[in-house]
């Protein structure tokens, strides 16, 4: 099944293929500028993923744009960017996963992401806090555009 992918995804989905270095999503009520992408030639697509709420970076105003992004942050951007909806049992999607349970503070997207096909995990782990490679990007926006690799 191929899945239609709006400019803001197409957006979201390139800056995570394009580098690992992402800032970790945090819950903000208000689109940041963001001190370390202002004036920067990826400025207005940061601006543009924060004012829909899909990033916000770090609480000091910053972007992070050479940090290192996890596995459950990616899941949480596409789960943002995709508009997916959590599956009605979390825990039971979760099983799969040795290291993520309902009680993991970001379940219901990774349980999201799992059951949409986009993430697999590797040996019955999710590796939540693992950096992402630019390998697993890769596979996980082809995924989420278009459902198989």
């Amino acid at each position: 099944m191929v899945r239609k992918i709006g400019k803001l995804t197409g957006l979201t989905m390139a800056g995570v293929a394009g580098s690992a270095m992402l800032a970790v999503p945090v819950v903000s009520a208000s689109a940041p500028s963001f001190t370390d992408v202002d004036g920067t030639s990826h400025a207005e697509a940061i601006n543009a993923l924060a004012k829909a709420g899909i990033v916000t970076g770090y609480e000091n105003k910053t972007f992070g744009t050479w940090n290192e992004i996890s596995r459950q942050h990616v899941a949480v951007i596409l789960y943002r960017a995709l508009h997916l909806e959590a599956p009605d049992n979390v825990g039971k999607t979760l099983e799969k996963y040795s290291d993520v349970d309902e009680k993991h503070p970001y379940a219901k997207q990774i349980a999201a992401v799992t059951k949409a096909g986009i993430f697999k995990g590797t040996n019955g782990k999710f590796y939540p806090d693992k950096p992402i490679t630019r390998e697993q990007a890769a596979s996980v926006i082809v995924l989420a555009a278009f459902g198989k690799v």
